[in-house]
């Protein structure tokens, strides 16, 4: 993948610094979750160009790191009642 680490450690920072209610809130836009949706429907039914599988990856990259900044916001809160 050629996208930066600095990318994914500056989203990571600026979701560390949200509250974890804003955290949890977190969801793609509906253009966004439409294209995931293509791409991985689009990936099971014929070969993906490079640049959507670039794509691809970087929106499942996105993802993995907001369900476990989510993970642990609801883990945070659950601890903090």
């Amino acid at each position: 993948m050629t996208v930066s680490l600095d990318v994914y450690e500056d989203l990571a920072e600026v979701i560390a610094e949200m509250a974890p209610r804003e955290v949890i809130a977190l969801k793609a836009s509906p253009t966004r979750q439409a294209r995931l949706e293509f791409l991985l429907d689009q990936s099971r039914e014929a070969e993906l160009s490079e640049s959507e599988k670039i794509e691809l990856e970087k929106i499942m990259m996105l993802n993995r790191i907001i369900a476990l900044a989510k993970i642990r916001a609801k883990r945070f809160l659950s601890h903090a009642a």
